[in-house]
């Protein structure tokens, strides 16, 4: 890499102008113009056997889809990086209503494939028009036991813009906008988070107490939108006959039984976590697990590397283990793909945004210069990758569901995490590596399954009523000390409210797939160091895989374990007993 990376993505690519210049605009404008003709055929649509206006139709709804998805992309990633601009917020709530209205679209064929006999399916699957187009119909039928009837689908989809998906824009308005007081300087949400891995302990409480005050300041804004979210998934659940989880399952293409064994993996794998927690605390000089303490660092060294050697330290640990790999991330810093720069405006949090039509995706993150931004980079460019080994695949084909979306993003997170512990001669160093490692292992079986929790347990409070801030505080506190065990001291009540995670309208229980990818991928990162070199020719193959089919089915395929089984979830927990025991051999007596 001859000259650094830019801090700053490249748009203008996807869109010259913004979403004022005429590309974007001419290109939303026949989008919208489309779907509506689109509908009108797809609503016309008769016998998938014999129909032969599926030849036509489907198609066209598959490719708007791709243009559609590229819009919706363009202006997510335009507003999280100008958080506060009103015409990029303009564009981003009209996407999304184009967006519903194709899912309108989608309404009866994807009825009448999910409802017709076998023979139909098979006829309309056999057809070589649509070869591309299998992935989709096998997805749409798979959705039969979560499809209300044509008609109220129809209507569902059409009222989802304003009645569902119009709350998640306001949470994401309102936290984009939300400042942190700290010490005369204001802050956006993600600046202040950075600040939480300071070495400077007063800094880091007085930085979260300033962070759950500003969340204090939105708490109703907050509770009133997340009510409204959860009051329509229940509506539409107790119309459908189901219980929370049946929809996220369907989507994730996993059995019940495969999330019950991986919840039960990290219910008995708690207790060697907290066992971590005591050992960090004593570390830190402090008797309990505070909240603020969580990514402070050990030692009174700061470490933190600037962005060109961030973006160097990802692509050389990638490339030892993949060349391939290596140079897709060098080319992807180096093609101005990320956004990383540290300023206000900017909403807070890290994704990967894929562009189907350009065959391209953009990264967006806030770098702070310390270990959890390079362990970010590596994560969200791993996505990247995901996105570029299946960039060639048709549509549905490149259904990753959010469980196996993490597959690559986690396992390059490990590779630089494990590459940095191999070459740590430093005790010190060592032990922050250590840590670091830990502390990651602690969201996956800790604080993920803890969301999980709640987020169930918001839909039995909703169904007493209004949800109010101050008992989902009251809940979130309470859940934390049991999750976290008895080494817990200060806790983060509006963790609720900071979370974007529980206002993805579209993404219902948007946490326990993290942890399956992270225990997932320790899976795939235990055969890749036994596998070497023999394993990195197959891995493009496992992820070319991941956009189709059961992801139980991947596992026995490529790592040949049974999902179901909690056992197998167990084995690669238990690998991080040695790292526990070291931290408490480093750590005072207690």
């Amino acid at each position: 890499m001859s000259t650094p990376p830019p801090q700053n993505w490249n748009l203008d690519s996807i869109f010259d102008g913004g979403v004022t210049g005429p590309a974007f605009q001419e290109r939303l404008a026949q989008a919208e113009a489309d779907v509506q003709a689109l509908t009108a055929a797809a609503d016309a649509l008769g016998d998938p056997a014999r129909d032969p206006a599926w030849e036509s139709v489907l198609p066209a709804l598959d490719a708007l889809e791709r243009r559609i998805h590229e819009l919706s992309s363009f202006t997510g990633c335009l507003a999280a990086a100008h958080a506060e601009d009103e015409d990029i917020q303009a564009a981003e709530q009209r996407v999304s209503a184009l967006a519903a209205r194709l899912e309108r679209a989608w309404s009866r064929p994807t009825d009448l494939v999910a409802r017709c006999s076998d023979d139909a399916f098979a006829a309309l699957c056999a057809r070589p028009a649509l070869a591309d187009q299998v992935g989709l119909l096998e997805e749409a039928r798979r959705r039969r036991p979560v499809l209300l009837p044509a008609g109220e689908q129809a209507l569902f989809d059409e009222l989802a813009d304003d009645a569902l998906h119009g709350w998640g824009q306001l949470y994401r308005r309102t936290s984009g906008r939300l400042r942190v007081e700290v010490d005369g300087r204001s802050l956006s949400v993600a600046q202040a988070f950075n600040l939480l891995e300071s070495s400077d302990a007063a800094l880091r409480h007085r930085v979260f107490q300033a962070t759950e005050a500003a969340w204090e300041s939105v708490e109703e804004t907050c509770a009133t939108t997340l009510s409204r979210i959860i009051g329509v998934r229940r509506t539409l659940h107790d119309r459908l006959g189901v219980d929370e989880l049946a929809i996220p399952l369907v989507r994730q293409r996993i059995d019940r039984a495969t999330l019950d064994a991986l919840i039960t993996a990290c219910t008995r794998g708690r207790a060697l976590i907290w066992r971590y927690f005591a050992a960090r605390s004593r570390l830190l000089g402090r008797t309990t697990y505070d909240w603020p303490d969580m990514l402070a660092p050990l030692g009174s060294a700061e470490t933190t590397v600037d962005w060109p050697t961030a973006a160097r330290m990802v692509i050389d640990t990638v490339g030892s283990f993949s060349d391939e790999m290596g140079r897709f991330f060098e080319m992807a810093l180096q093609s101005g793909w990320v956004e990383a720069e540290d300023r206000p405006g900017k909403r807070a949090g890290a994704f990967c945004a894929s562009f189907p039509e350009s065959a391209e995706s953009r990264v967006f993150m806030t770098f702070g210069g310390g270990p959890n931004s390079v362990r970010t980079l590596a994560h969200e460019l791993g996505h990247a990758y995901h996105n570029w080994v299946m960039r060639d695949l048709p549509t549905g084909d490149r259904r990753l569901t959010s469980c196996l979306a993490e597959t690559a993003s986690t396992f390059a997170e490990s590779l630089v995490r494990q590459a940095q512990l191999a070459d740590a001669t430093d005790p010190d160093t060592r032990l922050d590596l250590v840590d670091r490692e830990l502390a990651d292992a602690a969201v996956f079986i800790v604080n993920i399954p803890l969301r999980y929790e709640f987020e169930r347990r918001l839909f039995e409070l909703r169904a007493e009523g209004p949800l109010r801030a101050e008992r989902l505080s009251a809940e979130m506190t309470a859940l934390q000390r049991r999750w976290y065990g008895p080494h817990l001291g200060i806790a983060h009540p509006h963790f609720w409210a900071a979370k974007l995670h529980f206002f993805l309208t579209r993404a219902p229980f948007y946490n326990f797939p993290y942890s399956y990818g992270y225990l997932f991928s320790a899976m795939v990162h235990q055969r890749a160091m036994a596998e070497g070199s023999a394993w990195a020719r197959t891995w493009p193959t496992l992820l070319r895989a991941t956009g189709r089919g059961a992801s139980e089915d991947v596992a026995a395929r490529f790592l040949g374990v049974d999902l179901r089984d909690p056992a197998s979830w167990q084995a690669v927990i238990d690998r991080l007993e040695p790292l526990v025991e070291e931290m408490e051999a480093r750590a005072p007596a207690g």
